[in-house]
């Protein structure tokens, strides 16, 4: 089946009201796509359904939604409005989109200290004890109602913001580099244990 030729998609915050709004367009023509599971079996069509269609482009913009969902926690910390913040991180996704930036970070994809801030912000995120402001349980509740690739998504955007304070950055970079050198460590250790089997094997 043929694409529709405009999806349209306006993105709200319940705390900054509306932040913009998406228009794709694109010519007429089928989509093909091929999806293989573990078994081997495949599952594809040269001409995907409209709905399906419709259904990934979709979510192929919840990166724009993504882009400012901690805007009430970053209105706590800078003192400006939520609104303010909300539209400002739209603007730089969008610029993204435009540059064909979106998704990396200085032209690779999502290297160590991300992942490993992507995994503090995860547990902060998920713990049950600990003391939490307004803005920290609101992102905690949106984080929660995500489902599981939702949430990559969103702490990826709130790891890359995080990483823009220097004092965090600097301890992700430096963990990073511990758990480098002990890895290091532990494959050297392994590598002076040799095992030569000689023939043996279990009893029966």
């Amino acid at each position: 089946m043929a694409m529709p030729n405009t999806i349209t998609r306006d993105f709200v915050n319940k705390s900054a009201g509306k932040v913009g709004s998406l228009t794709l367009t694109f010519p007429d023509g089928p989509v093909s796509f091929k999806i293989t599971d573990a078994t081997g079996k495949e599952y594809a069509t040269d001409e995907a359904r409209d709905a399906t269609v419709a259904h990934l482009l979709h979510y192929a913009s919840q990166s724009l939604q993504d882009a400012y969902s901690g805007c009430v926690q970053a209105a706590a910390k800078s003192g400006r409005t939520a609104k303010v913040e909300a539209v400002e991180s739209f603007a730089d996704k969008a610029t993204k989109w435009l540059e064909g930036t979106v998704g990396v970070r200085g032209g690779g994809g999502i290297d160590a200290v991300t992942r490993l801030a992507m995994q503090q912000l995860a547990e902060f995120l998920t713990a049950t004890e600990g003391e939490f402001t307004d803005a920290d349980n609101e992102v905690r509740e949106e984080y929660a109602a995500l489902d599981e690739d939702k949430q990559k998504a969103y702490l990826l955007e709130l790891a890359q913001g995080q990483l823009e304070d220097a004092d965090f950055r600097k301890a992700c970079e430096d963990e990073v580099e511990t758990r480098r050198k002990e890895a290091e460590a532990k494959k050297a250790r392994a590598a002076k244990i040799k095992v030569s089997l000689g023939g043996l094997k279990p009893k029966k």
